[in-house]
């Protein structure tokens, strides 16, 4: 890719930065916070290793205060930067991080959640079909 190109192409990722993902706008979850689901999560966390074939990614999760049954959540989700091209293992790509942050009923932040992935082109392998 060219300079000019690589320019250009830098300068359209930077211009997703602190856009939305998704729609506009705060995602109203589609249930209220309540106890049997509070229970599921709190099932789910016995299993010590549930990320096992993710690869190229971390999410750091911060709790401003807990949900109470009954309250409505919404979430927006915003871009926080992306990375310059990085060459990996895997292939050549860029790191995105998301910032998810949500919100009760009263618009009151009560929680924050960064999911970083790579977007990759893979490298071709020896011997992989075309």
């Amino acid at each position: 890719m060219s300079d000019d190109a690589q320019a250009r192409f830098r300068a359209e990722l930077d211009a997703l930065v602190g856009k939305p993902v998704g729609p506009a706008g705060p995602q109203l979850a589609p249930d209220e916070v309540n106890v049997p689901m509070i229970r599921h999560w709190a099932d789910a966390m016995e299993d010590r290793n549930p990320f096992l074939a993710t690869l190229a990614t971390n999410s750091e999760f911060h709790v401003e205060r807990y949900v109470r049954p009954g309250e409505r959540i919404s979430a927006t989700t915003v871009i926080d930067a992306i990375s310059d091209e990085k060459k990996t293992a895997i292939g050549r790509g860029h790191f995105v991080p998301w910032i998810t942050t949500y919100r009760d009923d009263a618009g009151e932040v009560v929680g924050r959640q960064l999911f970083r992935l790579l977007k990759f082109k893979p490298e071709a392998r020896e011997g992989a079909p075309s």
